[in-house]
């Protein structure tokens, strides 16, 4: 799980993986006993680590920019700071949830999968796992020919069809219409009962994402980012520490990612490059401050929320926290490699 949503976390929105992903791994959950808070956590940390760190994403190429870092050197470091915290966040976090749940005699409610399989039609007549994997893979494949066909294409007809499919909203419509068509004969309901059903599910998660976002873009109209940001620069922290901490809190307060690390980035640059600590490793600090402490103001919040089907007690604990573990371990991993930036290339 960790795996998929680094892979699929570089060309796809967080929330899109989240979609994708949570019938499948809300099924694995009942089927292997594997905490469902863990799993939610390692699935959304390993994507937004991706989301935060690996290129061509849209905050570290921001990060990169403003910093004035070399892209090509900043990738591989950002690459293996990503997958650290990936397995310290995800993975190994992941695991001490699921044992503390189990120890407690924690369950969950997949009542809902049980009336999804009666829909089914018997074994004689199921869907073949090709068939199944396809209706997964069909908007990821749109997304990444959308998101990398430009590396290899020029301006033309071609570039700007693979563009519009693999716009992240026309893919999942593609998928969606695919899906029904390929499984409609494998369905005892029709296939508007099964929309409108999902329509139902997904309104209240709208709303409630809505009102995260609003609830975020509210507090950075009230000039608190500003303030958080003044207030920390004056206690003269070490320049990594600083990066961190900086990008945390306005992570913290504006509930966005992309908002905290592109502010940051802009705001240590000139100090990032007057230390003595390799700017790469400070764009990689900054980028690693905006990963955790997911509070509600975040819409993601409330997307792994809703669609893992997980209460807001284990959302703090398998995301939020989850998140905040990833963050601090890159920081550590950071604060390792500037010991020996003498000797590692690229970054005297």
């Amino acid at each position: 799980m960790a795996c998929a949503g680094f892979i699929t976390g570089i060309p796809v929105f967080g929330d899109v993986v989240y979609i994708m992903f949570s019938p499948m791994i809300r099924a694995l959950s009942r089927k292997t006993h594997y905490s469902m808070a863990a799993y939610a956590g390692i699935i959304s940390v390993a994507t937004t680590c991706t989301f935060a760190l690996v290129l061509p994403t849209a905050p570290p190429l921001a990060v990169a920019a403003n910093m004035g870092v070399n892209v090509g050197l900043f990738f591989p470091y950002a690459l293996i700071s990503a997958f650290v915290g990936m397995a310290v966040g995800g993975i190994a976090y992941g695991g001490i949830l699921n044992r503390m749940d189990h120890k407690s005699g924690k369950t969950w409610d997949f009542s809902d999968l049980a009336e999804d399989e009666g829909n089914v039609e018997g074994d004689a007549n199921s869907m073949s796992g090709g068939k199944a994997l396809s209706i997964l893979l069909v908007p990821i494949v749109l997304i990444l020919l959308g998101s990398f066909s430009s590396f290899f294409l020029s301006e033309g007809p071609v570039l700007t069809a693979l563009t519009f499919l693999g716009d992240k909203n026309v893919a999942m419509i593609i998928g969606v219409l695919y899906g029904a068509f390929i499984s409609r004969k494998y369905l005892k309901r029709s296939i508007t009962e099964i929309m409108s059903d999902g329509a139902d599910t997904v309104g209240l998660i709208l709303l409630i994402t809505g009102a995260g976002g609003a609830y975020g873009g509210i507090l950075k109209a009230s000039g608190i980012a500003t303030y958080i940001t003044d207030t920390l620069q004056s206690f003269h922290m070490p320049i990594l520490i600083m990066c961190f901490v900086i990008a945390h809190g306005l992570r913290c307060a504006t509930g966005s990612t992309t908002t905290a690390l592109t502010t940051t980035s802009a705001l240590v640059a000139s100090a990032a490059m007057t230390s003595s600590v390799s700017p790469i490793l400070c764009a990689i600090a900054v980028c690693a401050g905006g990963i955790g402490l997911s509070l509600p103001n975040d819409s993601g919040f409330w997307a792994i929320n809703r669609f893992f089907h997980i209460d807001i007690t284990d959302t703090i604990r398998g995301w939020t926290l989850g998140g905040f573990v990833a963050g601090v371990a890159i920081l550590i991993f950071v604060c390792i490699l500037s010991l020996f930036q003498g000797v590692l290339p690229g970054l005297v």
